[in-house]
């Protein structure tokens, strides 16, 4: 089975996937709506930039990573080469996390500081 011969089963499970996804998500949403329930969305669409700030970092340091891993076997010839690019993968996308928490943490104190002078100005 060749690389294309597997994409065919993994798209289609990708695809099955977030359409579940989609689907509770809506029922869910529906259910908050009958109840009245409608802060949940505001925060939730801050969690999505969120994680598309995170997700776009990890994607970056993963393909940051393949690239030096890639230099690296190119350029030094040593034995410990694959094993060396198979390392950068965890630690460029642990170093991202890690950027993606300290900048959500500083977002929310941000946040929260926002808050407070609103309610001291009302």
């Amino acid at each position: 089975m060749n690389a294309t011969e597997a994409m065919i089963p993994m798209s289609f499970f990708a695809a099955a996937t977030f359409v579940i996804v989609k689907f509770l998500e809506h029922r869910q949403r529906i259910r908050m709506i009958d109840k009245g329930i409608t802060k949940v969305e505001f925060t939730e669409h801050r969690n999505r930039s969120i994680n598309s700030v995170k997700y776009g970092m990890v994607t970056i340091a993963l393909g940051v990573a393949i690239f030096m891993a890639q230099i690296f076997e190119e350029f030094v010839r040593s034995p410990f080469g694959g094993e060396i690019g198979l390392a950068l993968v965890p630690i460029f996308v642990g170093v991202a996390l890690i950027i993606s928490a300290i900048l959500e943490k500083r977002a929310d104190h941000q946040n929260q500081r926002n808050a407070l002078e609103m309610k001291s100005t009302s």
